[in-house]
């Protein structure tokens, strides 16, 4: 039965509930490795006598006394996954099944309800790559998936996750305002991917960083030779500004489905400039309220979020 839902979820475009339900049950299971939810003793206790060696796997990572080493782990819809132990993000994914936090809970929900069919989803910054997962899982044949990520360690697993999968482009390069050499701040060897930047200012304290040449390109020139994405999911670190101003040709004309990560505090003022672009571009803002279902921002109602130093995923939409 799920298989047929699967398939006529792909064909007609109609929303998965299976494959949401599924998800629903996950989060619940997997969100013991959530810091949040072994906030007291008594709670790690708990979850230790629970889950034994993922909680205490989680405790490792956290304590940075993991081994290295590789990770067998699956998506919560069952594709096998290769992650490295060691890391943060990929324990969390390769235990869990997703990524967890509210933010990305509430992301996973709006693609399992939105995306699906011909569409074209572009996964820029992807990391491990669980949305080029999702997003290849809920297509169908006619539509494709493209995933940037220019830190070498992580693309290499991307790599070895996506062997035989067909519609699925890897790109290790990052977008940017413009085709050059640029310095990129990489974290794969501090167990903490998802902080590698291009932007200085982003450089979180407390975490050591590697400096590396990766090799950037713009999105509209990636457009002579690509189709054009009717979904972006942007979450960079910092450079989603000069991401936007590197596809002003593409975005002034046409209408995809924009995520983007928008940061508050001192950070905020990065988010900011992607949000006036998007602004000026005819983008309306919505939040992505807990469920998947989006509520309209106004420009004033954004700068008060960014003002409080909240981080929350926007979906952007003309």
């Amino acid at each position: 039965m799920v298989l047929v839902s699967r398939i006529l979820h792909k064909t007609t475009g109609k929303v998965d509930r299976d494959l949401l339900r599924l998800f629903e049950r996950c989060v619940v299971r997997g969100h013991i490795l959530d810091e949040r939810e072994g906030s007291n003793l008594r709670k790690k206790f708990y979850l230790l006598r629970k889950f034994r060696l993922k909680y205490l796997g989680w405790i490792f990572v956290k304590l940075r006394l993991m081994i290295s080493g590789n990770l067998n782990g699956k998506t919560f819809w069952g594709k096998s996954l290769m992650l490295p132990r060691q890391d943060k993000d990929a324990y969390l994914l390769g235990t869990s099944g997703f990524l967890g936090g509210a933010n990305e809970v509430a992301l996973t929900k709006f693609l399992l309800k939105n995306l699906r069919g011909e569409d074209i989803f572009y996964d820029i910054g992807a990391n491990f790559g669980f949305y080029t997962y999702l997003a290849h899982e809920l297509i169908s044949p006619e539509g494709s998936v493209h995933a940037f990520e220019p830190a070498p360690f992580v693309f290499s697993y991307l790599k070895k996750n996506c062997l035989g999968s067909a519609n699925i482009f890897l790109n290790e390069i990052a977008l940017f305002d413009q085709q050059t050499t640029k310095d990129f701040y990489d974290t794969s060897d501090t167990k903490h991917s998802g902080r590698a930047t291009l932007i200085k200012e982003m450089l979180e304290e407390g975490l050591s960083f590697r400096k590396r040449a990766v090799k950037t390109t713009t999105l509209d020139r990636y457009l002579q030779n690509h189709p054009a994405p009717s979904f972006m999911k942007i979450d960079t670190e910092g450079s989603e500004y000069q991401i936007l101003k590197g596809g002003e040709s593409f975005l002034r004309h046409c209408s995809p489905i924009i995520v983007l990560e928008v940061w508050g505090g001192d950070k905020g003022r990065l988010s900011l400039r992607a949000v006036e672009i998007l602004r000026e571009l005819q983008f309306r803002a919505f939040l992505l309220k807990d469920n998947g279902d989006l509520e309209k921002f106004s420009l004033e109602q954004l700068k008060e979020f960014i003002s409080k130093g909240k981080i929350r995923n926007f979906i952007f939409k003309k």
